[in-house]
């Protein structure tokens, strides 16, 4: 019971930090656009390699998580997980060796039912904790909605690459390019840094 309470108060904890970030940044982001500008030199280069600078900008943001994923997460926690995973491909293999058995294939499901719903609850545990979500969330979300957004807003920068998806409508902005990029480098990033999440 004590646990549950905890979970339901870091998620309020959460809630309010973002709910006082999003109120701060939508009232420094006209001052920020102001403050880039100032700065033509920058402008000009994001308004001639908007893409370019969305893809650095991707890979600062994917390398900053992969990064705290590797060195900043609970290390036991880590080995737990990467325990799990092995342990589930293990039962997966064993479940084709018993194809045919019906009674050692339920047995074997079973068990790999609960060892997911471990790995899972652990994954949770680890990936969305107060403190993990403090130090890779808040960081990207000024990152983005401070610098790399009032950046291209100063620049002039409309539509990077129009597109039109069917739940989304009209896209191409600054903001759909990073988080691309992201999607693109990070798998990238944990692969080279050896990070198993």
């Amino acid at each position: 019971m004590e646990e549950e309470r905890k979970k339901v108060l870091n998620l309020v904890l959460i809630m309010i930090l973002l709910f006082g970030i999003f109120s701060i940044i939508r009232n420094l982001s006209p001052t920020m656009i102001e403050f880039f500008k100032g700065i033509p030199v920058l402008t000009s280069i994001i308004a001639s390699q908007p893409l370019l600078i969305i893809a650095i900008c991707s890979f600062l943001l994917s390398l900053y998580t992969t990064l705290f994923y590797k060195y900043g997460l609970n290390k036991e926690d880590l080995e737990e997980m990467k325990k799990s995973k092995k342990e589930s491909k293990e039962l997966q293999k064993k479940m084709q060796e018993y194809k045919n058995d019906p009674q050692k294939m339920a047995d074997i499901q079973k068990e790999m039912m609960e060892k997911s719903m471990k790995a899972m609850s652990l994954s949770f545990k680890t990936l969305f904790s107060l403190r993990s979500i403090l130090l890779t969330l808040l960081p990207s979300v000024v990152f983005l909605f401070l610098i790399v957004g009032p950046l291209y807003f100063a620049a002039n920068v409309g539509y990077i690459i129009p597109l039109t998806l069917p739940l989304f409508g009209k896209t191409g902005g600054w903001l759909f390019y990073t988080i691309l990029g992201s999607l693109i480098f990070s798998p990238i990033l944990k692969k080279l840094l050896k990070v198993d999440i």
